[in-house]
């Protein structure tokens, strides 16, 4: 400020003096300043400054500094956007007035500073400033006021970081592998479990769809979320839906969504190219396992090549199981040993048919132990005869007669969404209603220590239980969701297992099982799972 003599008015000289104050965007508006973007690309745009004349007091010494931030709106709030060089960029302290008339276009680049920005929510911040002039031309600061212009990049480009590549690719499935690195979401990337195949056309040379072999495809509403940085590999077997696939060359189709909250969204398709390989079978045999037990696997043995034109056979009764050990394939089990009669029957099967046919083997080789395994059957066409394996897995579920599993779909903070389903059971299964669980949290040392209701919290007991039944044989899964903050309240990080109870009549008695599914919770994980 400006010092002068209170005798001769001589002026001394200036004095700075300095007051700390904050400003964000709950500073009231003192200025009657709003402003909006137009004309934006990713490296500018124009701001179009508006100055009510409800503050004529302010109207005529009102300006702008030429300093600016850019932040860009996450899950977590609005965060600063980086520079290029990762430091603070260097203004000049030269002020813009405003226009009298109250309409002010000011253009504004960026690209310098933070390069050219992705698409997304961001928020331009500037500083204003009230000053007055004294009869000597020299500027006083009297008051600052922060204000936002909000805008968003759209260039119409969905890149969302999202790849998808496929391994261990058969006529039957594949491996769908999902990555998600970098891109310009805006909100949470989720995808469902459609898809779609297509094939290109010999003739016009776009691509088209398969044909569904069935009209009775249905797909199951659940969302999955690709995290920032997520890595998953989701099983697919298309058999269902489009039946034993050729080799050639195909495209797989599926559909993300950038949602950032309900009716705001965006959709996008992504494609992956992938091959069939040819068939090593002679006969042009795929030995397809659809589902399987500890005691028992469902088979499909599909004719899908072209060198036997002839009808073809095999025996169901006459297989091998072999273990994997060490890396090596070891016989478990045959039929093929003394005291067995050979079966008259045979399977006979056609050049493009496909058979399904169950091999159950509890009575002879009992329940098969956790492990990796293969079936073979010997099939024989005309002068030619092969033995085709199938590949399968036991895992620790199976070895109950219950065959179910828990899979976490989401999870938040205060609970989550689990697919119960029977992956292969021998009885008609029954569930409690979701209000019965019970939740365990893993100690430092590896122990499980089961959480304590909070205090006045209702019972877990459900005073009308509603009883959920899966059918024995492997007959898919319901969803569910599991509120648990009003028992145990809101989760703290760590990891934690879910305990629900099953119950069968075996021989006339009830029998339980407790099935558990294990979950993480981390900083990031949500309060709320997705509406």
């Amino acid at each position: 400020m400006s010092v002068y003599s209170e005798e001769t008015g001589e002026h001394l000289g200036r004095l700075d003096a300095y007051a700390e104050f904050t400003i964000d965007e709950h500073t009231p508006n003192i200025f009657g300043v709003s402003t909006a973007a137009k004309d934006i690309t990713p490296e500018g745009m124009t701001v179009e400054i508006h100055q009510s004349g409800e503050h004529l007091h302010v109207k005529r010494n009102l300006a702008y500094l030429p300093v600016i931030t850019i932040q860009k709106h996450t899950d977590t709030g609005w965060v600063g956007v980086e520079t290029k060089d990762g430091g603070a960029p260097s203004w000049s302290d030269k002020k813009t007035a405003l226009n009298e008339d109250g309409v002010t276009e000011r253009k504004v680049e960026w690209a310098h500073i933070y390069g050219s920005l992705p698409n997304g929510r961001y928020r331009l911040s500037t500083d204003y400033v009230n000053y007055s002039v004294d009869m000597h031309g020299e500027t006083s600061e009297i008051n600052y006021s922060r204000y936002y212009t909000e805008f968003v990049i759209d260039t119409g480009e969905k890149d969302w970081g999202i790849t998808m590549s496929a391994k261990d690719v058969t006529s039957a499935g594949m491996t769908l592998v999902i990555d998600q690195k970098g891109g310009n979401a805006m909100g949470k990337l989720t995808y469902g479990e459609q898809y779609c195949l297509e094939i290109k056309s010999d003739e016009s040379g776009e691509w088209e769809n398969l044909g569904y072999i069935t009209d009775e495809v249905v797909w199951h509403d659940i969302a999955y979320i690709a995290e920032p940085g997520a890595h998953k590999e989701d099983q697919i077997n298309w058999t269902y839906i489009y039946g034993y696939l050729h080799a050639g060359h195909y495209r797989l189709v599926k559909e993300f969504m950038d949602f950032r909250k309900t009716g705001d969204y965006d959709k996008c398709d992504f494609y992956m190219e992938f091959d069939v390989p040819e068939t090593d079978s002679k006969l042009g045999i795929i030995l397809n396992t659809k589902r399987n037990t500890a005691r028992w696997i469902t088979l499909d043995a599909a004719s899908i090549g072209d060198t036997v034109s002839e009808h073809m056979g095999f025996n169901e009764k006459r297989y091998v199981i072999e273990q994997k050990k060490n890396g090596k394939w070891t016989e478990y089990y045959t039929t093929a040993v003394p005291g067995i009669p050979t079966p008259e029957t045979a399977r006979k099967i056609n050049a493009g048919d496909v058979v399904t046919f169950t091999v159950d083997w509890r009575e002879r080789a009992g329940s098969l132990p956790v492990g990796e395994y293969r079936i073979g059957l010997t099939f024989t066409g005309g002068s030619v005869s092969e033995t085709i394996f199938a590949e399968f897995a036991v895992e620790e579920y199976m070895t109950n007669e219950f065959g179910l599993q828990i899979r976490p779909i989401e999870v938040s903070r205060t609970g989550g969404r689990f697919a119960f389903e029977s992956l292969g059971g021998d009885y008609n299964v029954r569930t409690l209603s979701d209000k019965e669980f019970s939740l365990q949290k893993q100690t430092a040392e590896g122990e499980w220590k089961t959480l304590s209701a909070a205090e006045g919290a209702v019972s877990q007991k459900s005073s009308s239980p509603t009883l959920t039944a899966f059918t024995g044989g492997g007959s898919g899964g319901i969803m569910g969701t599991i509120e648990w903050k009003e028992l145990f309240g809101t989760l703290s990080a760590g990891h934690y297992r879910l305990g629900k109870k099953f119950s069968a009549v075996i021989d006339g008695k009830t029998k339980e099982i407790m099935i558990c599914c294990e979950f993480d919770i981390t900083a990031d994980t949500p309060e709320k799972i997705t509406e």
